[in-house]
């Protein structure tokens, strides 16, 4: 095939992964603004998660069932049918409480002093915000590729963005502020302002199953202070945390593994459990997080420091659970591999016939056209894209 018409069909390719999203992603969001009234739900848990943590109930304890109340419930508790969403409402009467570590409550105790519609546009506006910020981030590193790619780049990098980012806008997760924050922490330490970048760590921690990850580049690369920093700023979250919920700090912290259990454990995780039994999924998060660890090693001389967080994104959707919203936080790895395409030109066309099947695969699912394992085979198309970003040179 003639490199010209090879280059046509990548973009066609591309064009309609994109425009699958679109819609997709579209009529999610219109389903749940204008039909099922349940938008933002993942925003909601986290909201009433604090308005629980404000009547001096730890969250935690109701999502275990250990407390019963009339207005907070978890989000399959037996006495609390989950209704269908035609019939316009998800959890009955009662408000789904969520339990995020300590630090995540101390940092979003503001939640709880004012209406919800205030909260979600003070929150919507960061999330705006976080947008601009991470496309001009890529943008000024897309200039840096070969101006005729350009084209064909944005839609490369649409196509893996689009379905993750479209279940943001569809939960407000949290995921589009943690990339925001990964990044904004890498310009930081390019720049030597170390206790900001420990700051911005300490955010990224309110979701341990990324930021546990990220300590990785910064143990190899020697960050200490930044790693203090953010440390020190979660163990004073976390004693704010204590004070307001009358339980002991080691308690709160000791929670933190069991925090998300009931969502299931991630692909990889329920082979090994399988396998090895119950020391698997730790089998499993330890594999990983050694690769991960080789991998920051290997890359730890990259020129841009936000290079060397790329070998902890790639592993970020296998080392817990595999949920699409964290995925978004990849797209770096993404960059780096487009930076790198003129290296090998056959890998970069195998990857876009992969990121079409994926796209294909992912947007049947989205319709409810499931195939058997369809989610173990996402998964495992998602880490066949981000391992190209190891078969290219990084640095």
């Amino acid at each position: 095939m003639k490199p010209d018409t090879l280059a046509k069909l990548r973009m066609a390719l591309l064009a309609v992964v994109c425009l699958l999203f679109a819609w997709s992603g579209g009529k999610r969001v219109w389903n749940s603004i204008a039909v099922y009234h349940y938008w933002a739900w993942d925003f909601d848990l986290r909201r009433n998660e604090i308005a629980c943590a404000h009547t001096g109930t730890d969250p935690f304890d109701v999502w275990e069932r250990k407390v019963e109340t009339d207005r907070f419930c978890g989000f399959t508790r037996p006495d609390m049918p989950i209704e269908r969403p035609a019939e316009g409402r998800l959890y009955g009467d009662k408000l789904p409480v969520h339990a995020y570590p300590p630090w995540h409550t101390a940092l979003c105790w503001w939640y709880g002093f004012v209406p919800k519609w205030v909260c979600a546009s003070l929150m919507g506006l960061l999330y705006a915000f976080s947008l601009v910020w991470i496309v001009r981030w890529i943008a000024a590193r897309l200039r840096t590729a070969d101006p005729r790619d350009v084209p064909e780049n944005a839609l490369f990098l649409l196509a893996a963005f689009l379905h993750p980012f479209g279940g943001i806008c569809w939960t407000m997760n949290y995921g589009l502020l943690l990339l925001s924050c990964i990044l904004l922490m890498a310009s930081a330490l390019d720049r030597g302002r170390d206790v900001l970048a420990g700051v911005l760590y300490s955010v990224v921690m309110v979701k341990p199953q990324v930021g546990l990850l990220m300590a990785l580049p910064l143990l190899v690369g020697r960050k200490f202070k930044t790693l203090a920093v953010a440390a020190a700023v979660c163990i004073a979250e976390t004693l704010f945390a204590s004070w307001k919920l009358g339980k002991p700090p080691w308690e709160l912290l000791m929670q933190i593994p069991a925090i998300g259990a009931p969502y299931g454990k991630g692909i990889f995780a329920e082979v090994a459990g399988k396998v090895l039994g119950a020391a698997g999924p730790l089998a499993a998060m330890a594999a990983f997080a050694g690769v991960a660890a080789a991998g920051c090693w290997l890359v730890r001389k990259a020129p841009e420091t936000w290079m060397r967080f790329v070998p902890a994104l790639a592993v970020v959707p296998v080392w817990t659970y595999s949920q699409y919203h964290d995925w978004l936080v990849t797209v770096p790895c993404f960059v780096c591999f487009l930076l790198r395409r003129s290296a090998r030109p056959r890998l970069y066309t195998a990857s876009v016939f992969l990121l079409a099947l994926w796209g294909v695969l992912t947007f049947s699912s989205t319709q409810l056209v499931f195939i058997p394992l369809h989610q173990t085979l996402l998964t495992a198309l998602h880490v066949l894209l981000l391992s190209a970003c190891f078969l290219s040179p990084i640095s």
